[in-house]
């Protein structure tokens, strides 16, 4: 298998106690590009020059036993990122505080005909569970949007994967994005401090695709499997849009636990 896509976690935790207020994402991209300029400053330059999102993850997820670095990176930057990844040190600093690892990396690397064959496999998973374990939040029509619309979610997504995959997907995939649908979720709403107020969410979301059996049924175990390493939305290389895939397929009951407020 060529490795195409990486994504390690690397844990850790804020130094101090309470963590850190507040959100590490500018200081996050910019250890990234300093750390790919030592590296390889020709590629950091070419990076940096890529208008729209670029071929990289990077963010710090809050954990129960800890605030976890994730670096995901695929394209040209997929080898270069579990690099950086690998050498991060026992202390980082981030927007003046101090994030410090606490163990060895998880290294989780993948290749783009291996995430496309989930539009083959079967039984065909026909439902997703997401959590958007960093804020998350889309542009659409020059404004942001702060919601998980499966139209709006995967639809960006689709558009990534045309721009980097070589993997290609039929444009009747566009047309099966419009029967997936939200089943479940509880999200709540987040808003993050950078230049401006960026309005976003947190949370869980289970997503249904609805639709007869047919080829592109899959679309949505794919794009929700990419998402894992590409981010989920803007601002994935400033510590925004980290996505973990719930396992399993069967949706919690109405009457157990968090779904009881779907």
């Amino acid at each position: 298998m060529t490795t195409s896509l990486v994504r390690v976690e690397v844990p850790g935790r804020w130094a101090g106690a309470g963590g850190t207020r507040d959100f590490p994402g500018r200081a996050l991209q910019g250890w990234f590009y300093g750390e790919l300029a030592k590296c390889d400053e020709a590629l950091a330059g070419m990076v940096h020059g890529i208008e729209g999102e670029k071929p990289f993850h990077v963010a710090i997820r809050r954990d129960v036993d800890g605030d976890t670095l994730v670096v995901c990176g695929y394209g040209p930057l997929a080898s270069v990122a579990e690099g950086l990844a690998l050498r991060v040190p026992g202390r980082v600093l981030f927007d003046a505080r101090w994030w410090e690892r606490t163990g060895e990396a998880r290294v989780e690397r993948t290749g783009w005909a291996d995430i496309a064959a989930r539009m083959l496999r079967y039984p065909v998973r026909r439902r997703v569970r997401m959590a958007f374990t960093t804020p998350t939040t889309f542009r659409s029509g020059g404004h942001y949007l702060p919601l998980p619309v499966p139209a709006t979610l995967f639809g960006s997504l689709l558009q990534r994967w045309r721009v980097w995959s070589p993997v290609s997907l039929e444009a009747e995939c566009e047309a099966a994005l419009r029967d997936i649908v939200v089943r479940w979720h509880r999200v709540h709403s987040a808003a993050v401090q950078l230049k401006g107020l960026i309005p976003a969410f947190l949370g869980t979301v289970e997503f249904e695709i609805r639709q007869s059996p047919g080829p592109y049924t899959g679309i949505l175990d794919l794009l929700a499997e990419f998402c894992r390493f590409s981010g989920a939305g803007a601002k994935v290389s400033s510590g925004f849009g980290c996505v973990s895939v719930v396992p399993g397929e069967e949706p919690c009951s109405p009457a157990a636990g968090p779904a009881a407020d779907a």
